[in-house]
């Protein structure tokens, strides 16, 4: 997973964060296809957020259910 650009702000800001959940964010980071620290944690940031924000949530599960079911009847697996 790298960076999306659609996604990415044209502006950023600096936050601290204790060393401990840096090193956390490293060791993960490291294990994943990210470009760098920085887009590791903006993905994980923007995932959290998204869960905990119900109404962008529900509406992108719905999006997707609506999306899947669409897909399913043009296969011919849903009656219309």
């Amino acid at each position: 997973m790298s960076e999306k650009p659609n996604e990415m702000s044209d502006k950023y800001s600096t936050i601290r964060l204790p060393d401990d959940i840096i090193e956390k964010l490293e060791q993960r980071a490291d294990a994943t296809d990210f470009d760098s620290l920085e887009a590791y944690t903006e993905y994980i940031l923007r995932a959290v957020l998204a869960e905990l924000d119900p109404i962008d949530h529900t509406e992108t599960v719905e999006a997707n259910q609506e999306a899947v079911q669409n897909r399913l009847k043009s296969l011919g697996y849903l009656d219309e």
